[in-house]
This record gives C-alpha cells, sequence and structure tokens, in this order.
C-alpha cells in the first residue's frame, strides 16, 4: 500500500479541519454547562445546610464535659430528673414506625427566686459565661451591684434570681443528646422538622436553646416561640383567663386539706421563720415555694443550709418541711377539685397536644416531627394531673420530662397508638389500659376530662360577690 493513499486533497483537509473545530467547541460548550450546572447544585446544597441542620454525632463541649451531673441528686431526687437513656429506652412491643414526639420539659437547676434578708452564702455563675461558646456567642451580660444601690433581695456573687446555672444547661444539653440518639434513627429530626416553644421566662429559653445545642450536636439559628406574655400563655397555668380557677384557688386555701397542712402555729414554719428572718415577710408565709426553693437551690449546689447565731436549720428540719411541701404541690394541681381544675388548667395544652397527634395522621399535611415545650414545674404538675400520674412522694425536679409518642403499627388493620413517659419511664396515662394506648382512646378521653368545650362559660365565677385576686394582681404586687 502506497503512503500517498494516506494523504488527504486540499479539499478535504479543510473538512477535517472544521470538524475538530466544531467538535472542540462543542465540547468546551459542554464542559461550561457541566460545570455551571455542578456550581449551582453545590450552591443549592449549601443554601440547603444553610437553612436544615441535621443531628450530628459529636463529642460534647469541653465546658459541659467538667459539670458533673451527678453532683447531688439532693433531697427526694430534687436536683435533676431522670431521662431516657438510649441503652434502656423500652422499645414498643408492637413493631411499629414512629410518627410524632412531643417532649415537656421543666428548665434545668436555677439559683433560687427568692433571697432572705440576710444571704450567707456565695453564688457564684461565672460557669455560665462559658456556655457561650455552646450557644454559638462571643457576648454574655455580666449583672454588677452598685455600691450604696444594693436592692435588698438580691444573691451575694455573680448570680441573678432565678439564674439558670451551667448544671442547667449542662442538664438540657445532655437529654437533648440523649434524644437525638434515641429517636435520630427513628424518625427524621432537622431543624425543618423540629418545633419548639418556650414560656418567656430567660431560664425557660436558655434551657429550651441548650435542648436543641444537644439535639441537633451544635448550635444553630433555630427559632423558639413564646406567647406575648406569661399571663397569657398556655403552658403557665394563670388565673388571668379564668376567674374561675382565682376562685378555686381561695376555696383551696379556706378548705380542711389546706388547712392540715397549713395548721396555725405550725412549729416547722417557726422554726424557719426564727433561724431565717422572714417573720415580717408575707410573701415567705403565704405557702410553703419560698422556704422550699431557698432550701433545695442550697441542697443542690452543697452549699450551707442557713444559721443565725448559734442555731442552723438542719437537714432533718429540711425534710419535715419538704414533707410538707410535697403535699402542698399535690393538693395544688390535682388534689383539690381535681377534675374541674385539671380541666380549666390544662384545656389549651391539651388541646394543642392532641392535635398535633390528629395532624400526623393526616398525610396531606405536612407538619414537625418533634416538638419541645419549655417551662415549669406548674406545667409538669398540671401535665402529671391530666394524665392522672401525679408523683405523691416527689415535686417535679429539675428537667422533669414527659414524652408523648405516637406510633403507627406495620400492620395496617392495627390502630395507631401513643406511648407515655415520664422521666424516662412508661407510664399509663388516663383513659388508657396499657403502656401501648389506642390513640381514639387518648383522644376521647382528652375531649370529654381535660378539654372543655365551652371554656369562657366554664371559668365564669361561682360566687361573684367576693373579689379573687388574678395573676395580673398578684404579679403587680410583687413588683411594686
Amino acid at each position: 500500500m502506497l503512503m500517498d493513499e494516506f494523504l488527504l486533497s486540499p479539499s478535504h483537509a479543510g473538512i477535517v479541519r472544521r470538524s475538530i473545530i466544531l467538535v472542540l467547541v462543542n465540547f468546551i460548550i459542554l464542559a461550561a454547562i457541566l460545570f455551571g450546572t455542578s456550581r449551582l447544585e453545590q450552591r443549592n446544597n449549601d443554601i440547603d445546610n444553610d437553612s436544615e441542620t441535621n443531628v450530628q454525632d459529636v463529642p460534647v463541649p469541653a465546658i459541659l464535659q467538667t459539670v458533673d451531673l451527678e453532683y447531688d441528686i439532693g433531697l427526694n431526687g430534687y436536683c435533676m430528673a431522670t431521662y431516657p437513656i438510649e441503652e434502656f429506652y423500652p422499645k414498643p412491643e408492637t413493631e411499629s414506625t414512629l410518627l410524632n414526639v412531643q417532649i415537656i420539659a421543666r428548665h434545668g437547676d436555677r439559683t433560687p427566686c427568692n433571697a432572705l434578708p440576710v444571704e450567707d452564702v456565695f453564688w457564684d455563675c461565672e460557669g455560665v459565661k462559658e456556655f457561650r461558646s455552646v450557644l454559638g456567642s462571643s457576648s454574655y451580660i455580666n449583672y454588677i451591684q452598685d455600691n450604696g444601690l444594693k436592692h435588698k433581695n438580691l444573691l451575694n456573687g455573680t448570680c441573678r434570681l432565678c439564674q439558670l446555672t451551667i448544671h442547667g444547661f449542662a442538664q438540657l444539653y445532655h437529654i437533648g443528646r440523649s434524644i437525638s440518639k434515641i429517636y435520630s434513627p427513628l424518625i427524621n429530626l432537622s431543624t425543618k422538622t423540629v418545633y419548639a416553644r418556650s414560656t418567656s421566662i430567660d431560664r425557660t429559653r436558655q434551657s429550651a436553646q441548650a435542648f436543641l445545642a444537644g439535639l441537633f450536636g451544635q448550635f444553630s439559628s433555630f427559632p423558639i416561640s413564646c406567647a406575648h406574655d406569661e399571663i397569657y400563655d398556655m403552658l403557665i397555668p394563670t388565673t388571668e383567663y379564668c376567674p374561675r380557677l382565682a376562685e378555686i384557688a381561695v376555696e383551696m386555701e379556706e378548705s380542711a386539706e389546706w388547712k392540715e397542712i397549713h395548721p396555725n402555729n405550725n412549729p416547722i414554719m417557726s422554726q424557719l421563720n426564727n433561724i431565717c428572718k422572714t417573720n415580717n415577710l408575707n410573701d415567705w408565709q403565704k405557702n410553703y415555694d419560698h422556704f422550699f426553693d431557698m432550701i433545695n437551690s442550697r441542697l443542690c449546689h452543697n452549699l450551707s443550709l442557713p444559721c443565725f447565731g448559734n442555731e442552723c436549720l438542719s437537714l432533718t428540719l429540711a425534710e419535715s418541711f419538704n414533707n410538707l411541701a410535697i403535699k402542698e404541690f399535690n393538693l395544688i394541681y390535682g388534689g383539690f377539685l381535681g377534675k374541674e381544675k385539671t380541666k380549666l388548667e390544662s384545656s389549651f395544652f391539651v388541646n394543642t397536644l392532641v392535635q398535633n397527634l390528629l395532624l400526623k395522621t393526616n398525610r396531606t399535611v405536612s407538619s414537625p416531627n418533634l416538638y419541645l415545650f419549655s417551662a415549669h414545674d406548674g406545667t409538669i404538675g398540671m401535665m402529671l394531673s391530666a394524665l392522672n400520674a401525679t408523683n405523691t412522694d416527689k415535686r417535679p425536679a429539675y428537667a422533669s420530662n414527659i414524652i408523648l409518642e405516637l406510633w403507627q403499627p406495620i400492620n395496617s388493620n392495627q390502630e395507631r397508638f401513643i406511648r407515655v413517659l415520664h422521666n424516662g419511664q412508661l407510664i399509663i396515662p388516663a383513659g388508657c389500659r396499657n403502656f401501648e394506648c389506642p390513640l381514639s382512646n387518648f383522644v376521647d378521653y382528652a375531649n370529654i376530662n381535660l378539654i372543655s368545650s365551652n371554656y369562657t362559660e366554664s371559668c365564669q365565677l361561682k360566687n361573684s360577690t367576693r373579689f379573687y385576686p388574678t395573676s395580673s394582681t398578684e404579679k403587680k404586687n410583687k413588683n411594686i
């Protein structure tokens, strides 16, 4: 074969050159399109990552590693409630798919909300500043006292009254981490599928932040819903929007049950007043809440109980007093006119919980997979009363939690069911016979016994000739 056969004519060579150039141009255009698409996909992924954060398995922040959650369980385990742990979490007996989780949690450990006339201990809240690294903030508020202008109702040290402590942050952070480990394999948890609500009080909002930081493994820009005014908040039982509740409060304080817990010339209260010099402070005499708060706040932080001269408040006296305070709390939440009072207090909140459950049964509506409600001991007390699960031997501890789960059995012939856990333990709620309670049973019980069909009418006074102080008047008098 001759070499000339491999040579092209000038005309053919031009055609080949044009074809090669055309192929190269098309290749360059295609490459540019593919590169641009790749960049666009990456940009969209970046946007999605900015708008949605999924749970992550990350190490516990250094500041929280130094916080010992077993630092002191206090009297009756008050300093911290137990909570669900992955290794001991009870899985349903029925093979099922998790549809929804609703968590009601009391805020974490805090300083006392009322100072004694003479504060003889130092409260240190310096560790709270370091928690800003978890919450993603480089700034914090430093509380100071101006010389000569000291308020009579302040704590000694670097803490405010009712301030969430580093222990409180750690408690809710660790609960959030534990909830993440338990539920993220069972249901999609991200910033798009989680809803958080809190009362407007600092310690509950900060507790919610700590929980969410633990849940997601990092701090995320996440909205926390709050009511405009704590007086009109379904998470806090108040008398402002229901005059009948104010009337019940007066009836309770006039009842034989109340007088049995608050006898005249109560020797325990006499000793407390003598040691603490609170005889002339009316707020400390109305009920047992102030003393309970002061005693247990100190015990939870290994601080000494008050002394005056050679007389000190002994642990034995504190235990005797705590027993009275527990009886008082149980009388307030479910013990006195339990059905009527519980229905008036919990109606709005229980209705919200029920509607959240029902939304998950409607496949045409998108709703959160997990709800967090960050609130107070009164909220826990109210809900335990509604669930007919009041614990008669203790008051709700810091970080107390109630979890309401909704499950869909794999067998389509079986009804969806709910489960309730209180501080990590399964309980049988009112209206149910077993831990796995048919959704319809729970909803029916709630609609009849807990959700008022005519709230305005139910809240009318039964004796309109008397004056009943409402939450706003109590709040106004307290602020004077």
